[in-house]
């Protein structure tokens, strides 16, 4: 049973909150989950140049696609994509975050490398914004957990497609890259779905994941 592990110990039980990310290190390690979740443990492992480079690209995209919502309005033609993601790359990159110089250097070609694909992917894009950068909370629940869980999500970009449907985005700064088959069953997609379908309701029928090391593109329908 699963429940011991969401109560903190000498307080009332309380509804449960998490994330797509503390999900999946307790399905990695639950004791790890318990030391570090539950018991508020801190576990060195000391700076990871990984988390690093995905906080500086996460800000990129972020940073990007905040201007881009705000001036739709403004804007009558595509704006130089290539440009823009370079001046976004340059505010964000922290050589501080690699304390080995070779990381420095492997991540700062691979910003380069991501700036280039994802500039790409926006001139080639097929659907209009809708919304970026969306958290909403989603509400579950299970049997081995006597409340309501919330689950907070992240939909990083929500286009409208030509029919009028939408498609949630998600960029992906890691290496790994996953298969459609495996995509429906990640968890993390599961409950960006979820998410789509509370908010958008059957409007929501595509998930595509943007890898922008590579500039690959994989999606599934939810239909």
């Amino acid at each position: 049973m699963l429940g011991p592990l969401f109560k903190k110990r000498d307080k009332p039980l309380q509804p449960f909150k998490t994330s797509p990310g503390k999900l999946r290190s307790y399905q990695q390690c639950p004791l790890k989950y318990k030391k570090v979740q539950i018991e508020g443990q801190r576990i060195d492992t000391g700076p990871s140049p990984h988390l690093g480079f995905d906080g500086i690209v996460n800000r990129m995209v972020e940073n990007l696609q905040k201007s881009l919502y705000r001036n739709r309005a403004r804007l009558q033609s595509d704006p130089d994509y290539l440009t823009l993601l370079n001046q976004e790359f340059e505010k964000c990159w922290d050589p501080s975050k690699f304390i080995d110089p070779e990381d420095l250097q492997e991540f700062e070609a691979a910003g380069r490398e991501a700036v280039d694909n994802m500039a790409r992917w926006f001139r080639d894009r097929a659907g209009e914004l809708v919304t970026y950068q969306n958290k909403p909370a989603v509400g579950m629940f299970a049997p081995w957990y006597p409340r309501p869980l919330t689950i907070w999500t992240r939909l990083d970009r929500v286009e409208e497609r030509d029919d009028g449907s939408l498609r949630i985005i998600d960029f992906k700064s890691g290496a790994r890259e996953i298969t459609s088959p495996e995509m429906s069953t990640d968890l993390g997609i599961r409950l960006m779905a979820a998410a789509g379908r509370e908010i958008f309701g059957n409007q929501a029928t595509h998930i595509a994941l943007v890898y922008l090391r590579t500039g690959n593109t994989v999606e599934i329908s939810l239909d």
